[in-house]
């Protein structure tokens, strides 16, 4: 029950993030609590199929809920996946998408 709740609580942040909406649509997305690793398929703009990635993942706390941290992305793309990397050592090696109010707190509590 928790499970369904906290990942749709987790990609609700992730999709509506501007960066993520300039890019493409999540279709899929699940957890690996106990690794803090997640997998995912997102429908790339101007690409036929979606694409899998797969990351570790860190809740962080932070002022009003909490930021959903995503690090270590694998790609089957191998040059999506340079490139990704190029990009997180820019940002201080991880993405960061915000969990505001409830949503926030319930992340730091079931992730």
């Amino acid at each position: 029950m928790f499970d369904k709740a906290r990942d749709s609580l987790i990609k609700a942040a992730i999709q509506n993030n501007p960066f993520i909406k300039h890019l493409g649509t999540i279709h899929t997305l699940s957890f690996n609590t106990n690794e803090h690793s997640c997998s995912l398929d997102i429908g790339l703009v101007g690409e036929l199929n979606p694409i899998h990635f797969s990351a570790s993942y860190e809740i962080l706390p932070v002022d009003g809920g909490a930021s959903f941290a995503i690090k270590g992305v694998h790609c089957e793309r191998q040059w999506i996946e340079e490139s990704i990397k190029i990009f997180l050592e820019a940002k201080g090696g991880s993405l960061q998408f915000p969990i505001n109010g409830i949503a926030g707190k319930l992340a730091l509590t079931f992730l």
